[in-house]
């Protein structure tokens, strides 16, 4: 495999562990905002299991996408714990917050 093909490789993974994480941390706002049942890891991964069976998210990896989905869910623990130490779980951005594990 080539220098540039594993560089797209990476840049397709960022892509797709950005959208995971932006669209789990909407759906999160928004349930909150509408104080409707509680979200969790369990219920999103089981979304996200349904999502990749009927769109473009099934070429990508299912562990990298859980793992964007236990991330989330972690930063929301470490928030919750001492908002006095962590912030609260933001937006991710291209070439800005690209602190993923993959």
């Amino acid at each position: 495999m080539s220098a540039y093909t594993q560089e797209n490789r990476n840049y397709l993974f960022l892509r797709v562990i950005r959208y995971v994480w932006n669209i789990a941390l909407e759906q999160r706002n928004l349930r909150r905002r509408e104080r409707s049942q509680k979200i969790t890891y369990n219920t999103q991964a089981h979304e996200l299991s349904e999502a990749r069976k009927e769109s473009w998210l099934k070429e990508g990896s299912a562990a990298v996408q859980q793992q964007a989905l236990r991330d989330l869910n972690q930063a929301f623990q470490n928030w919750w714990n001492r908002p006095d130490h962590f912030g609260r779980p933001t937006w991710r951005k291209a070439g800005i917050n690209e602190g993923f594990a993959v």
